[in-house]
């Protein structure tokens, strides 16, 4: 019957093994921004949110950050104009929308 002590000796070398095994990864990882990969993984997180789809694959994001970030401002733009006609109707000028795209939150109230 195992003891306590085997319990402890069998946990200290599944640790080494965790730490182990978390460094290859760390290591294989090295080329990649901290900073970077956190943004992706809150782009991909609000563009779930924010049309209902799946998040994508962070690489997926990584390639199309651009595409990601306008897909989440069409869907936006999409909510706060369908509760503003007056101001949807303003914006179908495009030098009005070339002032205004950046405020639509603030001018819809």
């Amino acid at each position: 019957m195992p003891t306590v002590e085997d319990y402890n000796a069998w946990k200290a070398k599944r640790q080494q093994q965790n730490v182990a095994a978390a460094n290859i990864v760390i290591g294989s990882t090295a080329d990649r921004k901290p900073d970077a990969v956190a943004g992706d993984m809150a782009l991909a997180t609000e563009y779930a949110k924010t049309t209902g789809n799946p998040a994508p694959p962070l690489s997926m994001v990584q390639e199309n950050r651009s595409i990601f970030q306008q897909a989440i401002e069409r869907e936006k733009n999409s909510t706060i104009l369908a509760n503003a006609p007056r101001l949807t109707e303003w914006l179908r000028n495009p030098e009005n929308a070339v002032v205004a795209k950046d405020d639509l939150e603030n001018l819809s109230l």
